[in-house]
């Protein structure tokens, strides 16, 4: 009897000490999950202290690990309020930093790398809605730090010219042209397609300029622009001559550039480049006709009056015996009169010929069509230049 007494009690005790240690197990096994906790954001370099060093390891992992959580929480976020906060306080503590007197080379060259190499690696797999400005500040701070170009940065910047608001395609090719004295033949190899392809559709004028600029090369440059401006040109054509917007004042810039290249070129360029711009006159003046909102006379006046200018020059030199029209075209649109539209176009078929009437620019050495294939406006099916 006291034996079976004892085994009960030795059978309560082991399971009782089961049950102890299944519950020990179980707060093993729970207590890390229910007390682990998120990691700490990386806190902000003490970038005062930082920018006076040449930024060696410890202090370069500092940085680097603040500014991919940065990078990454901007990505994610989606709330604007918010983002514009961040942004501004990240670009704020990078732009201050590196422009600060006191700053060093190495810190510079550092905060570049790091803000390159980041926004490279985390661009392609940021989230698909994530909001536009996101890309902003990151390209913002890229842009106060960098000072020469990398792979890696050129990289940062060529990637944002396919952002699809024209903000990041704005600070890509501004970063670009940041670099643009430093690039050697093989990086401008590389980079012409990518401007070409961006300046093609590009639809924006702030973004267009700067592209222009970023294009427009010394004669002694290691690569020739030329044809990627001219297949820039041809491709906004295509569209101005449906009608699909119209000439901005960066056409204007472009058209200065190539008249001024024009002398260097072929035969064969010169002749496509000619033809470039005086079809660029023509859809500025057509728009012009058609009385659109003031906000774009200006600019159009000016393609106006940067095309005649280099066609006269172009005239000027290669058919000297040719007469160029006058009055200019430039005074017939900045005539206020009432006759100004009937004046205007009957000064641009001058230039540019009708079926009845050859223009200038229809015969040798330049031989183009009879109204250069522009078609005009409803407003400008008027005014045929009379036979002499």
């Amino acid at each position: 009897m006291q034996f079976d007494r004892a085994r009960k009690f030795s059978r309560m005790v082991i399971a009782r000490s089961g049950l102890a240690f299944i519950g020990a197990m179980g707060i093993v096994s729970i207590a890390p999950a229910a007390l682990a906790q998120a990691p700490a954001a990386p806190k902000k370099p003490e970038f005062p202290t930082i920018r006076k060093t040449q930024l060696a390891t410890i202090d370069r992992n500092n940085v680097e690990a603040w500014i991919n959580a940065q990078i990454q929480q901007m990505f994610a976020q989606q709330d604007d309020a918010a983002l514009q906060t961040q942004g501004r306080e990240f670009y704020e503590a990078i732009a201050q930093s590196v422009k600060a007197g006191d700053a060093t080379a190495e810190f510079r060259e550092g905060v570049a790398t790091i803000l390159a190499d980041s926004f490279v690696a985390q661009y392609p797999k940021a989230p698909s809605d994530r909001r536009p400005l996101a890309v902003v500040y990151p390209l913002m701070a890229l842009n106060a730090a960098v000072q020469q170009p990398t792979p890696k940065m050129i990289q940062a910047f060529t990637m944002a010219l396919s952002e699809p608001t024209p903000g990041g395609r704005l600070l890509g090719v501004s970063g670009l042209l940041t670099l643009q004295k430093n690039l050697n033949q093989q990086q401008w190899t590389e980079l012409l397609p990518v401007l070409q392809k961006t300046g093609a559709a590009e639809t924006s004028g702030p973004v267009l300029a700067r592209i222009y600029r970023l294009l427009a090369l010394p004669a002694n440059a290691p690569v020739d622009p030329v044809p990627a401006v001219l297949a820039i040109l041809d491709a906004r054509l295509s569209r101005l001559d449906q009608k699909q917007g119209w000439p901005v004042a960066a056409d204007a810039v472009a058209i200065k550039w190539l008249g001024e290249r024009m002398a260097g070129m072929s035969p064969e360029l010169q002749n496509r480049a000619t033809l470039a711009i005086a079809r660029l006159m023509t859809d500025a003046v057509y728009a012009y006709v058609s009385k659109p909102g003031d906000e774009i006379l200006v600019d159009l006046e000016k393609v106006v009056l940067a095309a005649e200018k280099q066609l006269t020059a172009v005239v000027t030199r290669r058919a000297p015996n040719a007469k160029v029209p006058s009055p200019t075209l430039a005074a017939a649109m900045l005539d206020s009169g009432p006759g100004q539209k009937d004046s205007t176009l009957l000064a641009l078929n001058k230039w540019i010929g009708t079926a009845q009437q050859p223009g200038v620019l229809n015969q040798a050495p330049f031989n183009f069509e009879p109204g250069l294939k522009v078609p005009p406006p409803a407003a400008a099916a008027v005014a045929d230049t009379p036979a002499p």
